[in-house]
């Protein structure tokens, strides 16, 4: 597969946070990057500081192929050391504890097409926010399908997609206050 065909995004976030991607309902690792810990942190953390940057979980879509993955760099020779590190410091933390390791690849095969839309929407949602970079692909392409926009909803009436004016404007307003959106 031409690596065009696939859109990828690095979850970060400037607080070393961890992201919560919403059509999977889940949170993933942001990368962790010393830059991120406040200034004047001590006590707790200071193990931590000797940590390299370790990377975001890659949230990756194959548009053409219907084809969504979640992957850890971790698991990546060239991260090997990284891993090492994490160890190290896990270890001195709490002898106890087990080696620390990539978490396993996910990958999600035949997405509707409103499944592809919704996953395309919500990356590209999470790099205008400042929550995710763009690693590798196109983010603007045009996804037939319906936007899921709410996951966590459960009122009868309550917005679950944008319809197409909706989805036009989400460039410059994502999620308006009071969007109207077409119901399930």
């Amino acid at each position: 597969m031409p690596p065009s065909e696939e859109c990828v995004v690095e979850l970060v976030g400037p607080q070393n946070e961890n992201i919560e991607f919403p059509p999977l309902m889940e949170v993933f690792r942001g990368r962790w990057d010393r830059s991120g810990i406040p200034a004047g942190t001590t006590g707790r953390t200071s193990g931590v500081l000797a940590l390299p940057t370790i990377p975001g979980i890659h949230i990756c879509l194959n548009v053409a192929a219907k084809r969504g993955r979640v992957f850890d760099p971790l698991s990546l020779p060239e991260h090997a050391g990284t891993l090492a590190a994490i160890n190290r410091v896990v270890k001195h933390a709490n002898s106890l504890l087990e080696d620390s390791s990539a978490m396993p690849e996910r990958v999600i095969e035949n997405l509707s097409n409103d499944q592809a839309a919704t996953w395309l929407h919500w990356m590209n949602e999470l790099v205008k926010r400042g929550k995710a970079v763009l690693v590798s692909g196109n983010l603007e392409r045009k996804v037939s399908g319906r936007v899921r926009v709410s996951f966590y909803d459960s009122r009868q009436n309550a917005p679950i997609y944008l319809d197409e004016e909706e989805e036009a404007r989400a460039g410059a307003h994502p999620l308006p206050a009071g969007v109207s959106a077409t119901e399930k």
